[in-house]
């Protein structure tokens, strides 16, 4: 799994999961980090990769004003 940087735009439904993700980013803590994503899990935040139509479970991303880093693991069916 690769480091990717973004440039990101949140929309407005973000703003409710923006301290899930800002605290999840600073974190010191690896049982804090875990939380947060299991949280963002059960909320039903995903991604997404439009591109072969398939949802990406194990992902890590953080999010720093505009810029995001970004971690994930393809699908094992993925090709």
């Amino acid at each position: 799994m690769f480091w990717q940087i973004c440039k990101f735009k949140p929309e407005e439904a973000f703003q409710e999961f923006e301290p899930l993700f800002q605290e999840a980013s600073a974190f010191q803590d690896m049982a804090v980090f875990e939380r947060n994503y299991d949280q963002l899990a059960e909320s039903g935040v995903i991604l997404f990769d439009v591109e072969n139509n398939t949802e990406i479970k194990d992902f890590i991303l953080h999010i720093d004003g505009e810029q995001v880093t970004l971690r994930y693991a393809e699908q094992p069916d993925h090709k």
